[in-house]
């Protein structure tokens, strides 16, 4: 698994404590938030801002430069791939 070789104390190295860490986890949380709500806010329709919003998180899910980003979507498509084998 991605994360089994990063220890609390590695990842608090990086970050220089608990409190950092967390800061900067929320600063980027709200990065992607703010350029996906923009995303649909600033398009030409409804119809557009969605079809961007969900091309946005579909490119994301397969972006292999994204490690460990997007979990849940990527979990999604991986016990979709699952799902379809056991169908089959």
């Amino acid at each position: 698994m991605l994360w089994d070789h990063y220890t609390r104390s590695s990842l608090y190295n990086t970050f220089e404590d608990k409190e950092t860490l967390y800061s900067e986890a929320l600063c980027h949380y709200k990065k992607t938030r703010d350029y996906r709500i923009n995303l649909l806010v600033n398009s030409s329709s409804a119809k557009a801002g969605i079809r961007y919003y969900f091309d946005y998180h579909i490119a994301s899910a397969f972006d292999e430069n994204l490690s460990g980003s997007y979990l849940i979507t990527k979990a999604t498509i991986g016990l979709d791939t699952l799902m379809n084998n056991f169908v089959q």
